[in-house]
């Protein structure tokens, strides 16, 4: 909460002197909202008094209630992360909400972002506010928008899924390349994967697809890199290449993705792709069997009949 309040108030950056202090609680108890909020935000940073969350709630509170929207923020946060009053996410909702209806963007965010993970009525909530930040260009509010429809598509959430309106809401977000880089290589993965469905309602278009998986894939995205070897090696949505498809088994597999693992073994096993090369399969064959998480059971199981098949023990002596 705090690096939020400090990035929001002039105040983060400015010592607070005596004679400034006073005057704000002359104003503040006189009842001028700003002066509440600029107390209260010095009791929480402790600028110029002693930090006191109790005292910062307080004069929040009579900000907030003047309809101070920073205030109704600030209020909201305090009682989402327990400061200077008891935990109470209830509360915190309805003091988000009054500043989000203000027109307050990062209320308006943390109520598309954290709230759908409740009843029917939150999660329509949240896609409501998200497409209001959305619609004005915030890009984290457009991946997670675009998320949305994606999830509620495949989960059947509350929210319809609509496969057409997260591609154009991943399009967006990537256009205007302000996301984190994580989302930002989701988002790439994810716009390709819709040009290439199929279904859904989503524009199919497999240059437009494998354009996107590309630019994910060459920034490192194993998921990006794996999916595009799959579609060279089957020749779905581009011709055929196994040379291009041990390129990104490769490069999916030098970062542990392990199906790609077992893809590049058995490119190396047969001779598609690249040279026939027995210990070069071995060797990717026993990557496999060494990863530990049970959800790969299968692919082990096949790594181990590989190596039993060429002679080879799963394990290195």
């Amino acid at each position: 909460m705090k690096s939020v309040l400090l990035a929001i108030a002039v105040l983060a950056s400015l010592s607070v002197s005596a004679e400034t202090l006073d005057n704000m609680k002359r104003s503040a108890e006189q009842g001028d909202a700003q002066s509440q909020y600029n107390l209260g935000l010095c009791y929480f940073q402790g600028k110029g008094v002693k930090a006191d969350q109790t005292e910062a709630v307080k004069w929040f509170r009579r900000a907030a209630e003047q309809g101070n929207a920073l205030a109704q923020y600030g209020l909201g946060e305090c009682y989402k992360e327990g400061s200077g009053v008891p935990w109470n996410w209830e509360e915190a909702k309805k003091w988000f909400r009054k500043a989000a209806e203000q027109g307050y963007v990062e209320a308006q965010y943390v109520l598309g972002r954290v709230i759908y993970t409740e009843d029917r009525r939150a999660d329509q909530e949240a896609v409501t506010w998200l497409r209001k930040l959305a619609e004005q260009g915030h890009t984290e509010a457009q991946y997670k928008l675009a998320s949305r429809y994606e999830t509620g598509l495949r989960l059947g959430l509350a929210v319809q899924g609509d496969m057409k309106e997260a591609q154009k809401w991943y399009r967006r977000a990537v256009e205007q390349g302000a996301l984190d880089a994580y989302y930002m290589l989701d988002a790439y993965y994810r716009l390709g994967q819709s040009y290439l469905c199929q279904e859904d309602g989503a524009v199919y278009d497999p240059e437009e697809g494998v354009k996107w998986l590309r630019k994910a894939a060459e920034r490192g995205d194993c998921s990006s890199q794996s999916a595009l070897a799959i579609y060279y090696e089957r020749g779905i949505d581009v011709p055929k290449n196994m040379e291009e498809a041990v390129k990104w088994y490769r490069q999916a597999a030098e970062q542990g993705c392990t199906s790609s693992q077992l893809s590049l073994a058995g490119c190396y096993e047969r001779g598609e792709g690249v040279p026939k090369n027995v210990e070069e399969a071995v060797k990717w064959y026993r990557e496999v069997v060494k990863v530990k998480f049970s959800c790969y059971n299968e692919e082990k199981k096949d790594a181990k009949a590989a190596l039993e098949r060429l002679g080879y023990s799963p394990e290195e002596k």
